[in-house]
């Protein structure tokens, strides 16, 4: 079995899903409750020990949050 990249992995989620468009809207509210859990806690202290900058993943999270809700606004 060829190994997928997250890209196609989340691809194959948002297109082919035997769950159909269903699962669209399971990926983007997964997206979506996990940006606001993220965002809830504040802006964190850098760690330079961290594997990933916490900085760095609030960031996406904000990233996350405004283009799903830039979404949501577009389909009022």
């Amino acid at each position: 079995m060829k190994h997928k990249t997250n890209a196609q992995k989340v691809q194959f989620l948002m297109t082919a899903s035997p769950a159909g468009p269903l699962m669209q809207a399971f990926v983007l509210e997964s997206i979506r409750r996990y940006a606001d859990q993220v965002l809830a806690d504040g802006m964190p202290e850098d760690n330079p020990r961290a594997l990933i900058s916490p900085t760095a993943w609030y960031c996406c999270a904000e990233t996350a949050r405004l283009e799903l809700a830039a979404m949501k606004g577009a389909q009022l």
